[in-house]
């Protein structure tokens, strides 16, 4: 997944910091070329809710396990996206075992996780 790669990119991910300081906008703010690529139609709610998530991880001993779930309805409310629709719902989980496998991967060849 395109968008996937271009989140877990860790020299956007500076950047973006750098830049929402500056602006004081959350990144992407358009300004940059570190856009996200388009996302395919319907495919807008599911991102911005997995935006919405990213203060929401589990962690254990060994890192990041995975999303916290029972926070999906809380941010899906605030966004006004159905949570409970079956194409949300594998969107995240695709997008979650996505991350944690980047995440292991990146662990495994001894790079801090990004």
């Amino acid at each position: 997944m395109a968008v996937l790669a271009w989140w877990l990119n860790q020299d956007r991910a500076e950047y973006c910091r750098v830049c929402s300081g500056m602006h004081r906008q959350r990144p992407p703010c358009g300004r940059c070329e570190w856009r996200a690529p388009k996302l395919k139609a319907g495919n807008e709610e599911i991102w911005e809710l997995w935006l919405a998530l990213q203060t929401q991880w589990r962690a254990g001993a060994a890192g990041l396990i995975g999303l916290d779930y029972p926070a999906v309805p809380v941010a899906a409310r605030a966004l006004g996206v159905e949570w409970r629709a079956p194409r949300v719902w594998r969107g995240l989980q695709q997008l979650e075992a996505e991350a944690l496998d980047h995440w292991a991967k990146a662990a495994q060849d001894g790079r801090k996780h990004q």
